[in-house]
This record gives structure tokens, sequence and C-alpha cells, in this order.
């Protein structure tokens, strides 16, 4: 339990690394974008708008797909381990069951001795 804790806890750090290094990135671009002369006037240009859009779609879809495969290969370790405890508790179980059928088997023998006497 612990182990996933700690592992929770790197992953939200990871992600708050990569949420502060997307907000300055676009806020750098966004400053340099919008700040023409000295003013804070917005472009009217729609090339630079579309230069804009180029901008956070290259930033953030490699960003975006990074942490989606590393949150995919968790899951994968996750699901490998939760198996791994399942089939382990599944073999605890079919000894029990065994060692169940025999204590009743025996039990049976015993009612089936005492019915004929």
């Amino acid at each position: 339990m612990l182990k996933n804790r700690k592992w929770f806890s790197h992953q939200n750090y990871m992600l708050l690394a990569i949420i502060v290094i997307a907000f300055f990135l676009v806020g750098s671009y966004s400053i340099n974008f919008v700040m023409r002369g000295g003013q804070y006037l917005p472009s009217l240009d729609s090339g630079d708008w579309g230069a804009l859009g180029d901008f956070f779609g290259g930033i953030l879809n490699p960003i975006v797909g990074v942490a989606g495969l590393i949150l995919l290969i968790e899951t994968l370790k996750q699901n490998s381990e939760a198996l791994k405890i399942s089939s382990d508790e599944l073999a605890m179980t079919r000894e029990e069951l065994a060692e169940t059928k025999r204590v009743q088997q025996g039990m049976a023998e015993t009612e089936r001795k005492n019915l004929e006497l």
C-alpha cells in the first residue's frame, strides 16, 4: 500500500512539473505574441493566430503523449501485480477446497460406518 502512495506522490510531482513548464512556455510565447511595441494589443493578423495554435499544439501534444505513455505503462504494471495476487489467492483457494473435500469425504465415510452399525 505504501508503494502506491509513493508512486502517486511521484506522479503528482511529475504532473506539476509538466504543468509548470507548459504554462511557462505558453506564457512566454503569449507575452511575445500579444506585446506589440510596448503595448499589449492582440494581433489582427490571422497568420499570427495560426502560429499561436501551431505552437500550442507542438508543445502540448508531445507532453500529453508522453504523459499518456507513462500512465499506460504504470497501469500495465499495476494490472500485472493485481493479476499475480489474484493468481496466488486462487491457488490458495484451490488448496483449501481440496482440504475441505478431503475432510468432508472423511466425515461421510465415518457417517456411513455409523449407519452400518
